[in-house]
């Protein structure tokens, strides 16, 4: 008997303790909120498993999944077509979280007309969720212009505050699958939160305000661009913001640790690039003639064939820039490509010997991107992120390309409904 005793208060007290567990163990929800850490700079990859095809897009519903009751998520987004996305945001919703979100109209999806329908298209400037979907641009009346930008930004996503996430990815199974795309993370970046957030705000009102819409805002290390810069229907180098950027490069006196044998590097990651700003390729034709190393992975059949006459110019002193076309052939549409739109500077900028820079975001080397989109680009001087973007970009140019598909003669404006001059692909 009084081993049964000794049974019974064993078992007794096992259920306790197993009735306790179920009681303190945290709901999937809190786990979620508790367990987010950002990810500063993440990239998928086309050809690898599923998790690395599908990194950028389980990063951003990972953050959404951390967004705790009372938050608001603002996002300016070219094209949503990814369900888990949109179930995540539908689940913020219901949990108490407010989400903005502003797109363009080149096509509404399924996954759109969900979202419109759960959050009506009513815009507020306090706690009701909605999606404004832009006409063209949300700042240009041009035609051909659109609201390009690919920004997520959470008033807190787990312990952290004011994250801003500035990528070249769109949320469709074509950038997931076809494209190489990147994004990068800010924490606690209040002053670029707040500017992003009023930038935000002017796209929800869909005017006609491209004279006002360009913004620069440093902060720190950092500085941000959003787009676009209009000054003008009138394509003009001096009021082209790569253009400056590569104006503050010079390619000797790179001190020991960065650069190449004491000259600067720069590596140019494009998907699009148009003859309207053939005088980026001139640029940096020019760079390496005066021994910059200077490298480009690109898009042959996104590229412009007197851009790629610039780059690929004879008679450089050093060889020319280095090329290497990421297009890789695949069934019907499917092909693959490099749909990064970043310049990595190692070496002397500005004068300072010892930098290193990453320059990122939505804007390809267009017309419509510098002049008429809303883009948005982030400027790093830190030393990890350009590691792990340089890593990047090597690990796309070592690649072999396998495209037999001749490049197009011209490639000046996307037409409607495509994504940059490619058809959507779900």
């Amino acid at each position: 008997m009084k081993i049964q005793r000794l049974l019974v208060r064993s078992a007794l007290s096992v259920l306790v303790v197993a009735a306790f567990c179920v009681a303190v163990a945290p709901s999937p929800k809190a786990a979620a909120v508790a367990s987010f850490q950002p990810v500063r700079a993440i990239f998928n990859n086309p050809n690898g498993t599923e998790e690395q095809r599908y990194a950028i897009v389980s990063y951003i519903d990972r953050a959404i999944d951390a967004a705790p009751k009372g938050s608001v998520i603002h996002i300016a987004l070219y094209s949503i077509y990814t369900q888990s996305t949109t179930d995540k945001l539908l689940a913020a919703r219901k949990r108490g979280v407010i989400i903005k979100m502003v797109t363009d109209d080149h096509y509404s999806s399924p996954q759109v007309a969900e979202l419109v329908k759960a959050f009506g298209t009513k815009v507020s400037t306090g706690s009701g969720s909605f999606v404004k979907v832009c006409h063209r641009s949300c700042s240009s009346d041009m035609g051909f212009s659109y609201m390009h930008a690919k920004l997520f930004m959470f008033s807190a996503a787990g312990s952290y505050k004011n994250l801003v996430m500035i990528g070249s990815s769109n949320l469709s199974e074509a950038q997931i699958n076809l494209g190489w795309n990147n994004m990068y993370t800010l924490v606690n970046r209040s002053k670029i939160y707040d500017s992003l957030t009023k930038y935000f705000t002017a796209l929800t009102r869909d005017a006609n305000d491209k004279d006002t819409a360009y913004r620069e805002t440093v902060d720190g290390n950092v500085k941000t661009y959003a787009f676009p810069r209009w000054e003008g229907k009138r394509i003009d180098r001096n009021s082209d913001t790569y253009y400056g950027i590569l104006g503050h490069i010079t390619c000797s006196g790179a001190a020991s640790g960065y650069g190449k044998d004491g000259k600067t590097v720069v590596s140019v990651a494009s998907y699009q690039w148009s003859w309207y700003r053939l005088y980026l390729a001139q640029r940096l034709w020019n760079l390496d003639n005066a021994g910059c190393d200077v490298r480009v992975v690109y898009s042959a059949q996104n590229t412009d064939a007197k851009v790629m006459a610039a780059l690929k110019k004879t008679g450089g002193k050093y060889g020319g820039i280095k090329m290497h076309n990421a297009d890789q052939d695949g069934p019907e549409l499917d092909d693959k490509y490099s749909h990064n739109k970043y310049v990595l500077v190692s070496g002397v900028y500005g004068g300072n010997r010892s930098s290193k820079l990453v320059f990122t975001g939505s804007a390809n080397f267009t017309q419509t991107a510098l002049r008429y989109n809303n883009e948005v680009i982030v400027k790093l001087r830190a030393n990890a992120a350009y590691d792990l973007y340089r890593d990047n970009f090597l690990t796309i140019y070592s690649f072999k390309s396998t495209t037999t598909v001749a490049p197009p003669k011209s490639t000046t404006i996307a037409p409607p409904n495509s994504v940059e001059g490619r058809p959507e692909v779900d």
